[in-house]
């Protein structure tokens, strides 16, 4: 009776969950940071703020294409400081907190995503120390001249930033005729200059405008990113903020806040294309062509059945034993041969002398080197790994002397010989001893 065990599957299972674990640990442990868009600068509270509030908001990666129809307003954060260049990977702890790039966006590619919806464009503030540290600080503010020169490349030209050197201060905005007050941590705004017109902010301080770049495209921008941001929005009435600019927008499909760095927008989702087939596409597989491939197809599997029933198995043997039965008429030809001969000694001498060629080119080789004596060079070999039958072997292949019972020798010499063969790997010749 045999007994079910399920510790080996139950075990196989703990051991696979183990190794996930761990592997998901030194993941998201090694640098000791959230994810982008969970971390203190994301903007996963703002989806989850927006949704709250019975607008239809995600988060989008560039998994797949981004349908134009299904975008109301997208809402580009930045997180780099240089379109033009790719940023330099941080080697140690201390550069990923300084650097000020986490995000490579291409200058082509924020230009086509800026002419091809209605954009939110959101400037970045602080460096990625902020992630890592999950503090907000003055020293980990990215440096005016990167902002600088950022804003130039998104067309912007002659816009300066300004950061206000006062830590956390509160002040109150009107946005569509609703006052609201917001909390900064060191307020960025810009210089409008020619190309953008304040919403919220004057001319030289402008923290929320509509602009057009030097190609004549519109986008608003949000200058500081505290006001969306998962670590900004629940202070004092950012989030209501927020809320009123996007509503600004119409609303008649998804807001998008777009993490994506390539330009993924369609007019049509080539996945969502669905082809009804009929019977008629199936018939198409038995038409011209095709129709040589069927053929071939059952006249294969016809002569592969007929063999099948014609010949089952392995092919016929005219005898069962074909090596024994050789090997038995070869023994007991050389016994009748010395029986009936007068020169049993030399006849013997010679079947040995024989055995011993072949034995010695079957386990040294047939070009070996060294003696020209077969048991010479057999002995060594033999006496290696068994020094007994090295002893029996040479005494029984001796033909120096006289050789006594001749069936006594002969039948130990192939005692010897079978043992040879068998210690060293090679199939013993059956033998059958003749009176």
């Amino acid at each position: 009776m045999s007994e079910r065990s399920g510790g080996g599957s139950g075990g196989s299972i703990i051991a696979i969950g183990i190794v996930v674990v761990l592997i998901l640990f030194f993941a998201f442990s090694q640098s000791g940071e959230r994810p982008l868009e969970r971390a203190a600068t994301g903007t996963a509270g703002l989806v989850s703020w927006l949704k709250s509030n019975e607008i239809d908001a995600r988060t989008f990666k560039g998994e797949r294409p981004l349908v134009r129809d299904t975008v109301s307003v997208r809402i580009l954060p930045l997180y780099d400081t240089d379109l033009n260049r790719l940023r330099v990977l941080p080697e140690s702890r201390e550069e990923v907190i300084g650097q000020t790039s986490e995000n490579d966006m291409p200058v082509r590619v924020f230009r086509s995503k800026v002419e091809g919806s209605p954009t939110l464009v959101v400037l970045p503030k602080w460096r990625s120390g902020v992630r890592a540290l999950g503090m907000a600080h003055s020293d980990l503010l990215i440096p005016e001249q990167e902002l600088n020169r950022l804003i130039s490349q998104i067309g912007l030209k002659g816009s300066r930033v300004r950061t206000d050197p006062q830590g956390f201060l509160t002040e109150k905005v009107d946005i569509d005729g609703q006052t609201f007050e917001i909390a900064l941590m060191h307020r960025q705004t810009i210089d409008a200059g020619q190309n953008c017109q304040p919403i919220l902010g004057t001319m030289k301080n402008m923290l929320f405008g509509f602009c057009e770049d030097d190609r004549g495209v519109g986008f608003r921008v949000l200058t500081d990113p505290d006001i969306l941001s998962n670590h900004g929005l629940a202070h004092a009435q950012n989030g209501e903020a927020i809320l009123a600019i996007v509503t600004g927008y119409d609303l008649r499909a998804s807001v998008v806040v777009d993490l994506s760095v390539r330009r993924w927008l369609v007019d049509r989702d080539p996945f969502t294309a669905h082809y009804e087939r009929n019977w008629d596409d199936f018939t198409r597989m038995f038409q011209w062509p095709f129709t040589m491939i069927w053929i071939s197809f059952f006249a294969l599997g016809a002569l592969v059945t007929w063999r099948a029933f014609v010949r089952y198995g392995a092919l016929a043997r005219f005898y069962d034993d074909e090596p024994k039965a050789a090997k038995t008429v070869s023994i007991g030809a050389k016994a009748r041969l010395l029986r009936l001969a007068n020169h049993d000694e030399a006849l013997l001498k010679s079947h040995i002398k024989a055995r011993l060629q072949t034995l010695a080119a079957d386990l040294l080789g047939p070009h070996r080197k060294g003696t020209a004596d077969p048991l010479s060079a057999l002995l060594p070999m033999i006496g290696r790994a068994d020094n007994q039958l090295a002893k029996d072997f040479a005494t029984a292949a001796d033909i120096d002397g006289p050789i006594g019972d001749v069936m006594d020798r002969l039948d130990r010499f192939e005692n010897c010989h079978d043992r040879i063969r068998d210690e060293f790997g090679r199939t013993p010749e059956p033998r059958r001893r003749t009176a």
